[in-house]
């Protein structure tokens, strides 16, 4: 079963392109702890192994999200990635977005996020919505998605689209943008098909 895991976490860094090097001290040190009995020190180091993986793909995701927006532009230093969540492997990326007057936007992709099996239920629901505007099911792509929207007296307009896909949940949040199909327009600019193959 270990050297299955092994062979599969290696087919994975062949497909995102990482380099032998990047990876090839952690293959063996989790060769040797196997073939040794040391399955704790084997499983670390296929855990950090996968997380070498998860940095590769939030790269190439990072590289095929939008740089525009709208009306507004990317803003690469509060683009972030993780790629651990509480000891397990997993992929956490972030894109922010500024324009003019308070507009403002960011897509997030999380990998087994907490979230992912509530966004499911939702969207399962045979009558969803009960005749709220603000709240409905849209597509992107080949994927449902959950769009809500917030707004009051006091506050900016404010949107969230969730699109959950295999174990990965990707939320667009968008404030200060009144038109519902500008929003639209926006969020049909994220190439959902490519990251869901990247993170599949």
């Amino acid at each position: 079963m270990k050297s299955a895991i092994l062979t599969f976490v290696i087919a994975c860094f062949v497909i995102v392109g990482v380099k032998a090097q990047d990876a090839g001290s952690q293959f063996d040190e989790a060769r040797n702890a196997y073939k040794s009995g040391d399955l704790n020190n084997s499983r670390f180091a296929l855990q950090q192994a996968l997380n070498e993986i998860d940095h590769a793909i939030g790269q190439e995701i990072i590289k095929i999200l939008p740089k525009i927006m709208g009306e507004m532009i990317a803003t690469d230093n509060d683009t972030e990635m993780t790629t651990a969540n509480l000891g397990i492997a997993g992929l956490s990326v972030i894109r922010s977005y500024k324009g003019e007057n308070e507009t403002t936007a960011s897509i997030q992709l999380i990998g087994d996020s907490p979230l992912l099996a509530g966004v499911n239920a939702i969207l399962s629901i045979p009558f969803f919505g009960g005749g709220d505007p603000n709240q409905k099911r849209i597509k992107l792509g080949s994927y449902k998605g959950l769009l809500q929207k917030s707004a009051s007296d006091t506050e900016l307009i404010s949107w969230d689209i969730q699109v959950p896909f295999q174990s990965s949940l990707l939320t667009f949040h968008c404030v200060g943008i009144s038109d519902e199909k500008a929003v639209m327009e926006m969020v049909n600019t994220i190439p959902i098909e490519k990251i869901a193959k990247l993170v599949q």
